[in-house]
């Protein structure tokens, strides 16, 4: 099985094919409610690469990733795990690609 960051890797992006850099990655917790919903779609229509984290509802982060994805062609990782357990984050970390940016909506 591959990891989160073997999923994204070789994914382009269409900001990147128009630029050639790299786009930035964010990690949104709380991503399943109106506010973290809305700040991931705002990144995903910049074209930034994103982790959406949606706490104990791992369908919603997943339909929201597919959501996204599909419509913005940006890499997009559910995840789900609780934010206030530490070794679950750190669980969670330890399987990302690189992070830039990190909202906390939870």
């Amino acid at each position: 099985m591959r990891t989160n960051a073997e999923k994204v890797q070789g994914h382009s992006t269409q900001a990147e094919e128009q630029t050639g850099t790299p786009p930035r990655a964010a990690l949104i917790t709380g991503a399943s409610g109106e506010i973290g919903g809305a700040i991931a779609e705002a990144f995903a229509k910049a074209g930034l690469r994103l982790t959406l984290c949606a706490g104990a509802n791992r369908s919603a982060a997943e339909a929201l990733a597919r959501d996204l994805s599909d419509e913005y062609h940006v890499p997009c990782i559910p995840l789900a795990f609780d934010v206030s357990d530490e070794t679950a984050v750190d669980a969670a970390l330890a399987e990302l690609p690189s992070l830039d940016i990190v909202v906390n909506c939870a």
